[in-house]
């Protein structure tokens, strides 16, 4: 989440990630958003277990994906982050 927020901002990636009081001060509500964004991997994971179809047709599965593999693609995490 820190690399979406901040883009290219090399430097201002590397000094949140590295203080985690100065990240919870400059993002407001941080850990509301670190629970959400959570949330949606937990989702994720979910339709790629439960809902296979509803997964491959959503593309949040590719066919001869493991399911049971806690695996992302850029793809995946760009559509997790898009949705937010």
């Amino acid at each position: 989440m820190v690399h979406w927020l901040l883009g290219e901002d090399e430097e201002g990636i590397s000094l949140l990630l590295g203080n985690r009081s100065l990240l919870e001060s400059a993002v407001p509500h941080w850990d509301q958003v670190a629970a959400f964004t959570k949330g949606q991997i937990r989702d994720l994971d979910y339709k790629r277990q439960h809902l296979p179809g509803a997964a491959l047709a959503t593309a949040s599965a590719r066919p001869g994906h493991n399911a049971l593999v806690a695996r992302y693609s850029f793809e995946d995490v760009h559509g997790l982050v898009g949705g937010i």
